[in-house]
């Protein structure tokens, strides 16, 4: 914190310098006259990339030596979990040193006493203090030398705002890129957990069979991993979510861009999107206590029918309440963007209103509300805690809505908790779905650009 704070100063005042240097402003040229808040901005980006380079490096680097020169060789003749569990102790006593300035040790290592813990934290302290302030004076010091060194080989008559915009320009393409390689990364992770978990259970086992078991998979693998009941049961709590909450969202995004005074839409829609910044574990926990008695009670009362309390189309509808704030926002903000001619034009034509937005604005705004719709699909197949406490751990093979049912993303985060082994099946198993998850999500992706382009020809 004290280096970013340093260096963020340093900056500042290099470039206050480099701003008002008299050599700059005095130049026989006319561009320099004009071109000299550049020149400092260019100065202050080049002091400002190999700082923070050699800072993050740095940082993580200096904390591994102290932590291995100082507390792992204290711990030398120890095991390696001794060793592991008394630099985590000694790191936590340090943090609390530094935070309270008072240790209360309470979780003693056996055969190490406190007094040496306690000691071996304050030398820690110490030495790390150390090592920042070399740490920063270094910095003070690259900094300094980088503005010494550009000022004298820097031609001060180069065009410096295009120079600025070469080198933002890179650096968005590295991010650009870190995005991408980060996206590949993830794929060619999950492929190859993917292949290890193939290998030992059937593909074709997996995708067409109808039992998922995995607690079973020590007396029978090739019959306890079929996805079919995750598939039906995620599909059948997307759709029940995404149906209710298209319906809802666009109304009400048609509502508000069309019918409602602005005066009014200002007050509207931020409680809308309310909905969309309350965690999904409230959303959970009012499906699990409050709407699934009531539900219970409706169906039971109403419809005379038999429903669980951890069904479906529970999960289901809270799960598109959760939803309606996302579409209704996109598909609010992209029909209200639509031009007053075609407003006018309809109207002009003798339209009613419902009739132009009906046959003019629906139609025109469609490829931005299927991609509302598209997001609200991906929230939904890729939701959790919701289902967890308000649907089921049970993997039925059903399309029924009222009966208890299970997703992808559920059984991923049971599959990976507990203390079974990384090179089991049932852990593996886990990365297969998430595997088939992303290509579920990739055709969903390609299905709604195909009907985006359809419609953008259509209407444009």
């Amino acid at each position: 914190m004290y280096i970013i704070i340093c260096l963020v100063f340093l900056l500042l005042a290099g470039f206050i310098y480099f701003r008002s240097i008299k050599a700059i402003k005095s130049h026989k040229t006319d561009k320099i006259s004009k071109n000299y808040s550049y020149f400092a901005i260019y100065i202050s980006l080049w002091a400002l990339l190999p700082s923070f380079i050699i800072f993050f490096i740095g940082s993580h680097f200096s904390n591994n030596m102290l932590q291995k020169a100082l507390i792992s060789n204290a711990f030398s003749n120890q095991s390696e979990i001794v060793r592991e569990v008394a630099t985590a102790e000694v790191l936590a006593i340090a943090n609390e040193l530094k935070a309270t300035g008072v240790v209360n040790v309470s979780h003693s290592i056996e055969g190490i006493e406190d007094s040496f813990l306690i000691e071996l934290a304050q030398q820690y302290i110490h030495y790390s203090n150390i090592s920042l302030i070399a740490f920063i004076a270094f910095v003070v010091i690259l900094v300094s030398l980088t503005f010494f060194f550009m000022l004298k080989r820097v031609d001060l008559s180069s065009n410096f705002q295009r120079k600025i915009e070469k080198f933002v320009k890179n650096i968005l393409l590295l991010f650009t890129s870190i995005a991408v390689l980060t996206t590949i990364g993830i794929v060619v992770s999950l492929l190859f957990e993917t292949l290890r978990f193939f290998s030992d259970i059937s593909i074709i086992n997996f995708l067409f069979g109808t039992s998922w078991t995995p607690e079973n998979a020590d007396f029978d693998p090739e019959n306890s991993f079929g996805i079919i009941p995750l598939l039906s049961g995620t599909f059948l709590i997307a759709f029940i979510s995404v149906f209710i909450a298209s319906c809802f969202g666009v109304a009400s995004a048609v509502y508000m861009s069309e019918y409602m005074s602005k005066k009014m839409r200002k007050v509207i829609k931020p409680l809308i999107e309310i909905l969309a910044g309350i965690p999904s574990i409230i959303y959970g926990f009012f499906a699990a206590l409050t709407f699934a008695p009531f539900l219970v009670s409706i169906v039971d009362s109403v419809f005379n029918l038999t429903i669980s309390s951890e069904s479906a189309l529970n999960a289901g509808i809270v799960m598109g309440v959760m939803i309606i704030p996302l579409i209704s926002s996109i598909s609010d903000d992209i029909i209200s963007s639509l031009p007053n001619s075609m407003r006018e034009g309809a109207m002009g034509m003798g339209s009613m209103k419902n009739e132009m937005i009906r046959k003019i604005l629906l139609p025109a705004a469609m490829p931005g509300i299927i991609g509302s719709i598209l997001l609200g699909i991906s929230r939904a197949v890729g939701e959790t805690m919701i289902v967890v406490m308000a649907a089921s751990l049970a993997a039925n093979l059903t399309l029924n809505p009222l009966e208890p049912v299970t997703t992808i993303t559920t059984q991923i985060v049971m599959l990976v908790q507990g203390d079974q082994e990384f090179n089991s099946p049932k852990t593996l198993s886990a990365f297969a779905l998430g595997f088939v998850l992303l290509i579920l999500t990739l055709l969903l992706n390609i299905i709604a650009i195909q009907i985006v382009n359809r419609y953008k020809r259509k209407y444009q």
